[in-house]
């Protein structure tokens, strides 16, 4: 017989909490665990590998909507689908990668220009309600260049 995982040592494995593997398996993106006689979840190391699809395509920014549809091609062994699949989604998720990668080197730029000018000399001596409320309106206009990028 297979070797089985509680939710707890799946959830450990591969590296997300118990409530978004229920999470998960309430939307059926993964299939629901089969249950024990004690109706604890019964996992196999085909569920801790669907898990760790899942989780890695949510780290490349799908939505759980787009994964749903992978997940089941996996599980059905459609590879053809999901191959084509993939090859038209593919340039979207690299393009948005690339993207957010830009406004996070932007983000970065700007956060080194405003703790540059707080550990300048002129500043420190100069502290004053002014100047504290200067440092506020750059950070104020970091966020708001964030979200908007």
């Amino acid at each position: 017989m297979d070797t089985t995982f509680t939710i707890q040592q799946v959830a450990d494995e591969v590296g997300l909490t118990t409530k978004t593997i229920r999470y998960y398996e309430s939307l059926k993106i993964i299939e629901p665990a089969k249950r024990k006689s004690n109706k604890y979840r019964e996992y196999t190391t085909l569920d801790i590998s669907r898990l760790r699809l899942v989780k890695q395509a949510r780290a490349l920014g799908l939505s759980l909507g787009e994964i749903k549809p992978l997940v089941k091609h996996c599980i059905d062994g459609n590879c053809e689908q999901l191959k084509s699949s993939l090859v038209v989604h593919l340039p979207k998720y690299i393009a948005s990668i690339q993207t957010k990668m830009d406004e996070l080197r932007q983000l970065k730029q700007q956060l080194e220009s405003l703790n540059s000018s707080l550990n300048s000399p002129s500043e420190i001596t100069s502290i004053n309600c002014k100047n504290c409320c200067s440092v506020i309106e750059e950070m104020e206009q970091i966020n708001t260049k964030g979200s908007q990028a």
